[in-house]
């Protein structure tokens, strides 16, 4: 199988770049995560399957932020402000 991430270790610890949406179905496989502010190229699914507690980051968010000002392209494609997040 082609990996599509890459591995490196740090401090002892192995970290995977995810370099494509299947790189996050892969990296999710062997129970990683990917680090969110890189680019939002994982599918939906593949970020609340990564993320499972993203629902209360967005319940937080609205409450926050109800005008749904302070925005990125993670907000623009994980969360939409017409959403219920409850």
């Amino acid at each position: 199988m082609k990996r599509d991430f890459a591995s490196i270790e740090y401090a002892g610890n192995d970290f995977f770049v995810a370099t494509s949406p299947s790189g996050h179905a892969q990296v999710l496989d062997v129970g990683g995560r990917w680090y969110l502010p890189y680019q939002p190229h994982a599918t939906e699914a593949q970020f609340h399957r990564g993320y499972p507690r993203a629902n209360e980051l967005f319940a937080l968010k609205h409450r926050v932020d109800p005008e749904y000002r302070f925005r990125n392209k993670l907000w623009d494609k994980y969360y939409a402000p017409v959403r219920d997040p409850a």
